[in-house]
């Protein structure tokens, strides 16, 4: 169990208390209340979600690292990092994407320092 799946625990019971609160107050028509609470459940709902995501992108990166650890050659994950869009194609540290360039010429503090040519 991962750090984010703590996270998402927490959400959801927080989303589904503000929900259960949010309830309460619609019934002793209390709206302005029920509003904010419902907000706050939509938010929380939102953060479980996203901790969710996070929980199963570091499960298949840990079974991405586990497989190339035995010799296999995975496929790169979709996105093959957390800044694979972001990066223009740059291999940088955790990207799963590593081509064999960029294997050969790593710097002596092992983050890849050519880009994929893939």
């Amino acid at each position: 169990m991962t750090i984010h799946r703590h996270y998402q625990y927490g959400a959801t019971t927080g989303a589904i208390t503000l929900t259960a609160l949010a309830a309460i107050c619609l019934y002793r028509d209390l709206y302005a209340p029920a509003a904010g609470l419902a907000l706050g459940a939509a938010v929380l709902t939102e953060a479980a979600v996203r901790e969710r995501r996070r929980h199963r992108r570091v499960l298949a990166e840990h079974e991405w690292a586990r497989r190339r650890a035995l010799g296999l050659n995975p496929a790169p994950l979709r996105p093959c990092c957390l800044l694979g869009q972001a990066s223009g194609g740059t291999v940088h540290r955790q990207c799963t994407r590593v081509s064999v360039a960029a294997l050969i010429h790593l710097a002596e503090d092992n983050t890849p320092t050519t880009k994929d040519s893939a």
